[in-house]
């Protein structure tokens, strides 16, 4: 229920960024700039992170890595994990699927942004997901991470930063039961 009130919020706002609006002064009136800061894209824009993300939990690395650009900037919270380049990324990933037995995802739910203007963001095409891996490791252990990913998609259709995050509430919790 949390994460379905996060996501309409974050539409919510989308949305009413998308709404312009001329900002009147005492006697100059400044015209509303013609582009709004962001609005929603066509869902189908979403294949190549859908892809990206399923390849990833199926123990596809080499298809995870291959949405992301030769100098992609990726950020993950986990220490160590923050990497930069596709062949980092493959070879870091590669080598933590040697300890895990098997990924499951659960409930991915997608959204494509086209942002027009930001001060703290390249401009662009983003994706973002949000979704749950139930990640089993081969020493018996396993573990649930709530995701939430965005991907910066650059003009060759490619992944230039890619940032994933966790919930590690709900993991310290769990972990306490």
């Amino acid at each position: 229920m949390k994460k379905i009130a996060c996501q309409l919020m974050f539409v919510s706002f989308i949305i009413s960024c998308n709404t312009e609006t001329a900002v009147k002064e005492k006697k100059t009136e400044t015209p509303a700039v013609g582009t709004a800061y962001a609005a929603i894209l066509d869902s189908s824009r979403t294949s190549v992170l859908e892809k990206a993300i399923a390849d990833f939990a199926s123990g596809n690395v080499s298809g995870f890595a291959s949405f992301m650009d030769d100098n992609v900037k990726f950020f993950y919270p986990a220490p160590g994990d923050s990497l930069v380049g596709r062949n980092a990324v493959n070879t870091y990933y590669s080598s933590r699927w040697k300890l895990i037995d098997s990924i499951k995802l659960i409930n991915p739910t997608y959204l494509p942004v086209q942002l027009n203007r930001s001060s703290s963001v390249p401009p662009g095409e983003w994706l973002m997901a949000w979704f749950g891996y139930q990640i089993h490791y081969k020493s018996g252990n396993s573990i649930y991470l709530p995701i939430h990913t965005v991907a910066h998609v650059n003009s060759g259709g490619k992944a230039d930063m890619f940032a994933m995050y966790y919930d590690m509430q709900k993991v310290m919790m769990a972990q306490r039961k």
